[in-house]
């Protein structure tokens, strides 16, 4: 889980990826110790899966909106945005 998750959740916009990692790495942690609890390790993935699901959601929105906050004619407009912030 840890693997194959945390590599791929990096932001599409900023590049940023170590947070989502962190996060990723707690939910699976998470989702282990309850499925053993529960005394239904077989279900560890699809708990990890379901706790990953807003986190999915916002980098597919994020997705769809990086085409336009890069595109050309908006370029120089962003890059002074990242320099005043």
């Amino acid at each position: 889980m840890l693997a194959r998750y945390a590599a791929g959740l990096v932001y599409p916009i900023t590049g940023e990826g170590i947070a989502h990692a962190m996060q990723s790495s707690a939910f699976a942690a998470q989702s282990v110790a309850e499925a053993l609890t529960a005394g239904r390790p077989e279900t560890a993935f699809a708990r990890y899966r379901r706790r990953l699901a807003p986190l999915h959601r916002g980098l597919r929105i994020a997705n769809m909106v990086r085409p336009v906050l890069f595109a050309s004619l908006l370029e120089q407009t962003l890059v002074q945005s990242f320099r005043r912030s």
